[in-house]
Formats: structure tokens, sequence, C-alpha cells
């Protein structure tokens, strides 16, 4: 027996076909029908970022009103645009999605529209053939759950990147910050991932495990570095990462979207989007990487951009 929830949105449902299947209007049943599953599956992908926020798991707010308000403006004129979620059961997992913020009374120097580009990845790291795992994962069907155990078994290296771009007006998209990861397993280490520059991976005298000479630049295979540790007693294999903030394009779009957040809230604002898996502590990683980890400094080009659009706007 259908529920009363389920019974209402039928009707409603049928109410708006028939409506639009009038002579009147002319549409076909059908591309109704479609039109309205896309929406709803867009609408459903915004009201998962509404739900992010209201629930505040990052403690993005922590009670100030001001960051409050501001996320509060920003659902008035937030859309997702387009979102592709497809995961196998073998590895590989990707999650694309656009979300268009439109222009309002706060934007600064925006005709129509600023756009964010989610794009998450996780696949097997080949060796001989990365090319091969975007093949298999753009023909996969998209799927919200996979086999955990299934893919455990697997035990393979994997490789995982997550990048956030922007755009203005459908103009070129800029990268705003970008995550890596290097994991022994297809599944989080046991102990403390490590940074990638914790062993260097660019020696120009260095040769490869053939006995071959590398080039000057030339990166190591990351899967031979991924079991390396900062602490060379210890052997059990950790993850390895990488993160980078684009300080300059960062404040473009703070200043443009009328935000006004400092470095580390931009941050968190940013990774309170549900774009990714958390279980890979993408955001731990970021922050590592830009503020150091134990309270140690992180990248000395990351600066607070909040006083740098204060002293534009002087």
């Amino acid at each position: 027996m259908p529920s009363e929830l389920t019974q209402s949105v039928r009707t409603a449902i049928d109410s708006f076909v028939s409506l639009k299947t009038s002579d009147d209007h002319g549409e076909i049943a059908i591309d109704v029908l479609r039109a309205i599953r896309a929406e709803a599956d867009l609408l459903m992908e915004r009201q998962t970022i509404f739900d992010a926020f209201d629930s505040d798991a990052l403690n993005f707010f922590d009670g100030d009103i001001q960051l409050i308000n501001q996320v509060e403006r920003l659902k008035k004129i937030l859309n997702v645009i387009s979102c592709s979620r497809c995961a196998t059961k073998d590895g590989f997992s990707k999650i694309e999605t656009v979300v268009e913020i439109s222009k309002d009374g706060k934007t600064n120097g925006v005709e129509e529209s600023i756009r964010l580009t989610f794009n998450f990845f996780r696949e097997k790291f080949h060796k001989d053939n990365e090319t091969k795992c975007k093949e298999d994962i753009d023909n996969c069907a998209p799927t919200r759950n996979i086999s955990k155990s299934l893919e455990r078994k697997q035990n393979s290296p994997t490789h995982i990147t997550y990048d956030i771009d922007y755009s203005k007006d459908h103009g070129e998209n800029k990268r705003l910050l970008t995550v890596e990861v290097y994991a022994k397993n297809n599944y989080p280490s046991v102990e403390k991932a490590v940074p990638m520059d914790d062993v260097d991976m660019t020696e120009g005298d260095e040769s490869d495990e053939e006995g071959n000479k590398m080039e000057e630049g030339e990166k190591m295979y990351p899967q031979e570095a991924m079991s390396v540790s900062s602490n060379q007693e210890d052997m059990a294999p950790r993850d390895r990462y990488a993160a980078y903030v684009d300080s300059e394009a960062l404040q473009d779009f703070l200043i443009s979207s009328g935000l006004d957040f400092n470095a580390e809230n931009s941050l968190f604002f940013f990774m309170t989007f549900p774009f990714y898996e958390h279980e890979w502590d993408i955001f731990g990683f970021l922050l590592d990487c830009l503020f150091g980890a134990d309270g140690e400094e992180g990248c000395d080009e990351f600066e607070d951009m909040t006083d740098s659009a204060e002293e534009d706007d002087l």
C-alpha cells in the first residue's frame, strides 16, 4: 500500500503531465516525465548541499551568525546544474558536479552567474596503463552504493584526486584547490598518512627499479613511495597525499561571490559540499598541507583572503 506521501506525489505528477500534454501545451508525456525525473535528481542534490550545511558536521559555523547569514544568502541563489555519481564494485568511483551561484546584489563583476565544478575520482593505480581506469569508469552505470566487502578483497593500490574549479559567466575554469592521494590499498591505511614531500621523488640522478637513469625532474612511480615512511623503522604501509590551493583564484572567487571568509573558513565552506568520499580524510589532508600538521606552519603562500579583499576595496 503506497504511503500518503507517495500518493500525493503521484497525484501531483499525474496532474502536471495531464496539463502539459493538453492541446494548449502539446508536450509528449514521456518527455514531461523525463524532465521531471532529471529536475528531481538535481533538486535532491541541491538538498544534500543544504542538509550538509544545516548539519554543520565540519563545525564550519561554530555559532558565527555572520557565516550563517552568508550561507543562507547563497542558498537562495544556488542551483545544481548537473551531477553524475558513478561507482563499481572493483574500485572505480567518480563524482562530477556543477553548482551555479546566480548574480544578486552582493556579487561583484558578475553578469550572470558563477559556477563551481567538483570532480572526485578514485581508481586502481595502474603503472603501465593509467588511462585504462578512466575508460572503464566512463562506461559504468550510475549507482550510489558499492559492496565494501567485495571491494576490499581487491587490496589494490589506489589513486584519488579531488579538484574544485570555478568560472564566471561561462568563462574559463580556474582551479581553486586540488587534493591527491596515493594509497597502498583501496581503503585508508591504518597508520597515519604522510605528505608526499616527506620523500624526495624528483632527484635527477636517481635510477628506477630496473636500473635505468631517470631524467631530471622525472617523478618516481608513486606506488613505490607509498610504503616509505618519514620514520624508516616504521615498515607499515602509509597513504601519501598532497594538496594545493591557488590563493589568487580563491580570493577572486570570494570577491566575485560577495563572500567575506578568511582562508580557513573558505576551506571549511568548500569541503562542506558533499561531492567526495569522506572516509579518505581529504579535508584533513588539505588542512595539514596548507596549515601544517600538529600546529606547525603550513604553506607560506596561502594568505588570509579576507585581509587582501579589504585592501583591494580601499
